[in-house]
């Protein structure tokens, strides 16, 4: 599980913070910038099928399959990977939507 994340969000937010350390106001070392909300692969791949960002062609031309992932990898990945936002939407004094919202908005 995780949380997609456009480029379009992370652009707008950490200019919005780099503006705030340009003005040398204290800010944690450490900042998440991830939307609410979380998915999986397989969801977050019906959610792709299903949008306008496909065209109808290959929309309908692909079945997705849930499966177990086989990738060898040396380090462990948590199956739950979802980052705390909560810092950096206080410092902006913003409260993030979910994901889906940003998902629509900067695909569809």
């Amino acid at each position: 599980f995780g949380v997609p994340t456009s480029t379009n969000f992370v652009v707008k937010y950490l200019n919005e913070i780099i503006q705030i350390i340009l003005k040398k106001q204290k800010t944690p070392k450490i900042l998440h910038l991830v939307p609410k909300g979380s998915t999986n692969w397989y969801d977050f791949s019906i959610k792709i099928q299903k949008s306008k960002f496909l065209n109808n062609k290959k929309k309908n031309s692909c079945k997705i399959i849930p499966c177990k992932s086989n990738f060898k990898n040396k380090a462990k990945r948590p199956l739950f990977s979802v980052l705390n936002s909560e810092k950096i939407e206080k410092k902006l004094g913003k409260k993030f939507k979910h994901w889906n919202y940003y998902f629509n908005k900067d695909y569809l």
